[in-house]
């Protein structure tokens, strides 16, 4: 977190001899990477949620303007921006901003700015019809205060019958994710596996520490170790967006296959992303 230009330090303790300062504003600093900004732009798919999401979005009447939170280089503008007026791309990260602007430099309904997807800033558009939020961004944010902001926010900024759409870690899938995952087709990264879980032990500790929680956050291996994730509980996830006011809500796992409502935990156990897609009426 960065208050009048310091930034704050998190201290955790590791052990009783050991000490480690992370910097709550690292996992920004992560997105600035060229390493990573040069893998975000060999993205160029939608995820099969998001497939059936945008044919949700498509068949709509009104489709006036869109707001895109965490766009990187502009995977999922390129599939979004045409079905919409005035389509708003914002991402924390400068580097990433500019690689989407040289991308889609020639397309005039497309409005991209540099911003913090919970703290925005005024935005070119007063109301959106659909804000989308995906490839989990939500589960970068700092904390749990800043989730629940960020649905507050979105809601703020929705018209009546908009749709907001994202993505988020689950933590049914902790056991997989301490897991060794046997590679089925190249048996080198047996090696990279063995690293993985050595690290992940290593720098947030056993698995019972997060077991039974409703949200969680830890270094999974994600770039490279260096951002935090959030991980949710299905049904805590629901109920925020409940308590928020969003209505109609919809689960899909990674596959596109729908996850019900009531019995979501069970039901998602092993995966490790879902899509929720809700409605403002």
């Amino acid at each position: 977190m960065i208050m009048n230009g310091f930034i704050i330090y998190v201290i955790r303790i590791k052990s009783l001899f050991t000490i480690e300062l992370y910097s709550m504003n690292a996992n920004k600093q992560a997105y600035e990477s060229k390493k990573v900004i040069r893998t975000y732009k060999g993205f160029r798919k939608l995820l099969p949620p998001e497939k059936i999401i945008h044919s949700l979005i498509s068949a709509k009447q009104t489709n006036h303007a869109m707001l895109d939170l965490g766009i990187g280089t502009g995977r999922t503008t390129e599939f979004f921006a045409p079905l919409f007026d005035k389509y708003v791309g914002i991402d924390f990260s400068s580097g990433m901003i500019e690689a989407c602007s040289q991308r889609f430099k020639e397309r005039k309904n497309i409005h991209l700015l540099t911003a913090d997807a919970v703290y925005l800033p005024e935005l070119p558009e007063e109301k959106f019809d659909f804000i989308l939020y995906s490839l989990n961004g939500i589960s970068y944010l700092r904390n749990i205060d800043e989730r629940i902001l960020l649905l507050k926010n979105s809601y703020a900024l929705l018209n009546n019958n908009g749709t907001f759409a994202f993505s988020a870690h689950n933590t049914k899938a902790l056991k997989s994710l301490y897991s060794f995952q046997w590679p089925r087709r190249n048996p080198v990264r047996i090696i990279t596996e063995y690293f993985r879980q050595k690290n992940l032990r290593k720098i947030n500790g056993q698995m019972s520490e997060f077991e039974g929680k409703s949200f969680f956050q830890l270094y999974d291996g994600g770039e490279y170790f260096k951002v935090l994730t959030s991980y949710i509980l299905p049904s805590f996830q629901i109920s925020l967006l409940q308590k928020t006011g969003f209505n109609q809500i919809k689960l899909m796992d990674f596959k596109g296959k729908d996850i019900p409502l009531a019995n979501a935990d069970e039901f998602s156990e092993d995966r490790w992303m879902i899509y929720y897609v809700c409605s403002k009426n």
